[in-house]
């Protein structure tokens, strides 16, 4: 999973506390974690690129989305690292694997795209900015669109 998002939605239930259910446990920062938990994601070819959010435990958070199978690319270094360096590293990431794309929309620029959005955090990437790293993503990578019925 390519996984453009601001936060890492690997975060550990039990270590939130837990929930009453496990049903109650699946949240918009836990889900990416029960699926690891779960056996839906690889563990070689996940990769979160922007995020930006705090961590509750930056030991834990960022161990337990190694673990997870996740590797980052965090917004303060995508800078530094330009546009080219960004795609590099996805493909090496990635190599010969499927991936499923998910581009959640607080990624992206809050003024212009998600002003709505409650958890507004500095440094989103402009819209321009993520499909040029999903047009080189597209030219190095062999990607087949999938519409959810095949």
């Amino acid at each position: 999973m390519l996984h453009f998002d601001s936060h890492l939605d690997t975060w550990d239930p039990e270590q939130l506390g837990g929930g009453l259910t496990k049903y109650s446990e699946v949240n918009h920062g836990s889900m990416l974690h029960i699926a690891h938990e779960e056996g839906l994601l690889s563990n070689s070819s996940n990769m979160h690129i922007g995020s930006r959010s705090m961590l509750f435990d930056e030991t834990y958070d960022l161990e337990n989305d190694k673990r997870c199978g996740f590797s980052y690319i965090r917004a303060r270094e995508m800078d530094k690292m330009g546009i080219a360096g960004i795609i590099e590293r996805i493909v090496e990431r990635v190599g010969e694997e499927y991936v499923y794309l998910s581009v959640d929309i607080d990624v992206l620029d809050p003024g212009k795209f998600c002003s709505y959005i409650i958890l507004l955090l500095l440094k989103a990437f402009p819209s321009a900015q993520s499909g040029i790293y999903i047009h080189g993503l597209i030219l190095r990578c062999s990607f087949r669109a999938c519409d959810g019925y095949n």
